[in-house]
């Protein structure tokens, strides 16, 4: 098995992912929050890269039964329902509804994973039920960190190396890229202080400035939920 990690969805291209089974990652917040969004009953979820997208493709939806969601730049934005925070997808406001997603970067590598085999969303909170189900699956697999601003984001890279971590121990042949070895190497050195990375690191340090402290915590809760998103005709629904 062959393993890549990326740290920046630009640097991802269709061709790059075909027939592999793909992993996006934004820990703070787009994978946390859409994986917890499933976890409280939301129906399904169309992730779309731009606000205007977003505004149009609402119209297809069940008018009361959608919810228009999502965020630049930390914030919500005029005119949506939720933002990007956990804490706002619960299951009293969620259960059963279809949700229109824009983010800064998440929905970016989510576009870019898209092409492959398979695509699924992973975080701290539901590893590592992704890793067990790529492994099922005996395919190449590429880990998409999707950073921030298209550049490096350490929590990214450090629960990519968790999970390639993970599948090493379970593979007996494996192949991985150098950005795959930086993440491992990552991930053994935060391995016993998550949380406190979380805190540390520049994302988490803008997000507790802001008010979202709670979200910085949440996020790093390891194996939370055995929640999976995974892609289904444009659409994340929940992996049964």
């Amino acid at each position: 098995m062959d393993i890549k990690v990326f740290f920046s969805s630009n640097a991802v291209s269709p061709r790059m992912v075909e027939k592999r089974g793909v992993l996006v990652i934004d820990v703070l917040r787009a994978t946390t929050t859409l994986t917890t969004a499933l976890a409280n009953g939301a129906e399904r979820i169309l992730p779309v890269q731009s606000v205007a997208q977003a505004r149009m493709e609402i119209n297809r939806y069940p008018k009361g039964r959608s919810l228009l969601c999502g965020e630049r730049g930390f914030e919500k934005l005029d005119g949506f329902d939720l933002g990007n925070s956990p804490d706002e997808y619960c299951r009293e406001t969620v259960s059963g509804k279809y949700l229109i997603y824009t983010s800064t970067n998440g929905t970016k590598g989510m576009a870019a994973g898209s092409a492959g085999q398979t695509m699924i969303l992973g975080a701290f909170i539901n590893f590592p039920r992704p890793a067990d189900y790529l492994y099922d699956l005996a395919c190449d697999i590429t880990i998409i960190c999707c950073g921030t601003a298209d550049a490096f984001s350490l929590e990214d890279a450090i629960c990519g190396g968790m999970y390639v971590h993970y599948l090493s121990k379970n593979i007996s042949s494996i192949t991985t890229n150098d950005a795959a070895e930086a993440a491992l190497a990552l991930f053994r050195r935060y391995r016993e202080s998550i949380p406190q990375m979380l805190e540390m690191c520049e994302n988490g340090r803008q997000l507790a400035s802001l008010g979202f402290r709670h979200d910085v915590a949440y996020s790093s809760v390891v194996g939370a939920t055995g929640v999976v998103p995974i892609l289904r005709e444009k659409e994340l629904i929940r992996l049964e």
